[in-house]
């Protein structure tokens, strides 16, 4: 069988795809990646297909600041909620319908696998008819990220319109879950379709981009981390000068993500604190770091975290389920 997997670009939409790339190839599958141009050469070398569809993430950034100059004054979940519609719909989307729409024309994938914001698939997949997958990346897209991103998509391509409007038919097949129950609820859309995935680490991911020196005191480092979450500001920033200033107070090793709605949903968990962009002085992040090393109740609600995700089907098992459900009925080739 031959499998495509199609990545908007982002390189944080496509690493958590990498573990079932491997284990359809692992089982003896044909796999190919279509990405953004300087998306792909972090998997060069690694034994897949390599078709660059689509616009430079760089370039689509650019673009995106070009056309709607309001983002520049918006920050936190205002610069997130306006982004994946514009971005994603008015730009990316757009730019990848034909280069894509040739690679599945000549490589003649079996299956596409693609993550939420890669929007031309379902577009290309529906003439085609072709089955895809959606792979999730972490929490699903609110509705309005979607309806919006389908929008400006089909202000460029008319066929979007005979689409779902509320989610493009990018869960029209099945959906690949890779968050706990705790943190996100079933769809109620065609909950049945849902597989679940663990997002934990397989063998083959790309190592984390760091310089080396940092590699070799994680790998030593027996204090706790403590991962912060900054949205969309990137690490860049008062904010993150303030925290970085806090936490130098502190014995704890510090590393960054950057999504506010996952910052929230391991709140809602009982797992994490969130400070406000008015809360974050050096006090406030010190007192909420000191709070989650020593927080027993905290410290519990994430052990079950990793229990949760301990449980939850490896990649493997993921393929075997395509399988035996019918998202195809090919074997492998």
């Amino acid at each position: 069988m031959r499998v495509l997997f199609c990545a908007s670009g982002s390189l944080g939409h496509l690493r958590p795809m990498l573990p079932l790339a491997m284990a359809f190839r692992q089982a003896g599958h044909r796999v190919a990646w279509a990405s953004s141009p300087d998306a792909l050469p972090g998997l060069a070398g690694s034994g897949y297909d390599l078709f660059p569809v689509g616009i430079a993430m760089a370039a689509a950034r650019a673009l995106y600041r070009q056309r709607w100059p309001e983002a520049a004054s918006m920050s936190g979940l205002q610069l997130s909620t306006h982004t994946f519609p514009h971005l994603f719909g008015g730009v990316v989307a757009p730019a990848m319908v034909d280069d894509l729409g040739r690679v599945i024309d000549r490589w003649m994938p079996d299956l596409l696998v693609h993550e939420p914001a890669a929007l031309a698939v379902p577009l290309i997949c529906a003439s085609r008819g072709l089955v895809h997958v959606c792979h999730g990346y972490g929490l699903r897209p609110p509705d309005g990220h979607l309806s919006g991103a389908l929008r400006e998509f089909s202000r460029q391509q008319p066929g979007v319109r005979q689409l779902p409007a509320d989610d493009g038919g990018i869960y029209r097949h099945r959906y690949i879950d890779i968050m706990p129950r705790r943190l996100q609820a079933a769809s109620p859309r065609e909950p049945d379709r849902v597989l679940a995935l663990s997002p934990a680490a397989a063998g083959g991911t790309v190592v984390p981009d760091l310089p080396a020196a940092w590699h070799r005191r994680l790998a030593r480092n027996v204090r706790p981390i403590l991962y912060l979450s900054f949205g969309t500001v990137f690490n860049q920033g008062p904010a993150f000068e303030v925290a970085a200033r806090a936490l130098s107070r502190l014995d704890a090793t510090v590393q960054a993500a950057d999504q506010f709605r996952n910052a929230a949903a391991l709140a809602a968990a009982g797992a994490g604190l969130v400070l406000g962009p008015e809360d974050c002085t050096e006090d406030a992040v010190a007192g909420a770091a000191r709070a989650l090393l020593e927080g027993g109740a905290i410290r519990h609600a994430a052990r079950q975290l990793g229990a949760d995700i301990a449980q939850m089907p490896a990649a493997a098992d993921v393929v075997r389920a395509l399988l035996d459900h019918g998202a195809t009925q090919v074997s492998p080739s």
